[in-house]
């Protein structure tokens, strides 16, 4: 099978990447494979969003959309793994939903089931800004105690989780972090840019996950889950699966957190699963 540098020529007229030959049939199926292999639902008035996401793409590959669809449904790993990342959003800044990050401050890492080592997880951590905003709350609380702070970042791009690895953010990503907390964590960059110093770089670790996978390849279970502005783009029965997936993957007493901004009605069906302690805050039942 050709590369897809290879297969440039093919995609490419005096006009471009050939985007005119995308047909009503071809964003059935992207919606389609973005729904079945991603999750991600793409709603009738989300059509030219994605559209628009997927030229990018076919600009990046100088490839149409029928070529790109050819290429996945004949396995091209490199394609598929782009294409991912295309559908699917990844929009976040550190410290967001900062009432979030009090509440860990106040209440619930005082709450954490024991363990001389605490195992958190940002499961849609995009370019990495939740995993280190968490890693530095959690760090600066446990200071001076026995305690090992871990957190695991993934996402589905693997784009994502190579930004996240560099560590390399604008000043408009730090905007609700305060300088004192940014010059201990944050080392300067030209053009208005930080990288997270070694020591907070070692406190994560960032792998490709799909959530909608076979299998989570976890060895043992997290103190506390972040699952924030993602399960909106599933539907009902796909969100109530990753919830029963998030609970087998939590301590008991753990805690699963959700964004402010999206409420999920599937948690009321399993009560029986997650507690609820305040808006977005879950903690798993002790049975």
């Amino acid at each position: 099978m050709k590369k897809p540098a290879a297969a440039a020529s093919v995609g490419r007229d005096a006009g471009g990447p050939r985007f005119e030959q995308e047909t009503r049939g071809d964003l059935d199926w992207l919606r389609e494979w973005a729904q079945s292999s991603c999750g991600i639902v793409f709603t009738d008035d989300k059509v030219e969003q994605l559209r628009v996401r997927v030229r990018t793409m076919c600009n990046q590959y100088a490839l149409s959309l029928p070529e790109i669809r050819t290429q996945v449904q004949r396995g091209n790993a490199k394609l598929t793994l782009a294409l991912a990342d295309a559908v699917s959003t990844n929009y976040t800044f550190f410290l967001r939903e900062p009432e979030i990050f009090r509440l860990l401050e106040t209440e619930l890492f005082g709450r954490l089931p024991p363990g001389p080592e605490l195992r958190f997880w940002s499961a849609a951590a995009a370019s990495g800004d939740e995993a280190y905003s968490l890693a530095i709350v959690a760090h600066d609380y446990f200071a001076g105690s026995p305690m090992v702070v871990k957190v695991l970042g993934t996402d589905l791009s693997q784009q994502q989780v190579t930004l996240a690895e560099r560590g390399e953010y604008s000043a408009n990503q730090l905007t609700l972090m305060p300088e004192e907390m940014r010059k201990r964590w944050f080392e300067p960059l030209p053009r208005n840019r930080w990288r997270a110093n070694r020591k907070l770089r070692e406190l994560c670790m960032f792998r490709r996950l799909n959530l909608l996978g076979a299998d989570w390849p976890f060895r043992q279970r997290f103190h506390l889950i972040f699952l924030r502005n993602v399960l909106f783009y599933f539907e009902s029965d796909v969100k109530a699966e990753l919830l029963r997936r998030c609970h087998r993957a939590t301590l008991p007493g753990g805690y699963l957190i959700t964004s402010l901004t999206e409420p999920v009605t599937e948690l009321d069906t399993l009560h029986n699963c997650w507690e609820r302690v305040s808006p977005a805050v879950y903690r798993r039942a002790n049975r």
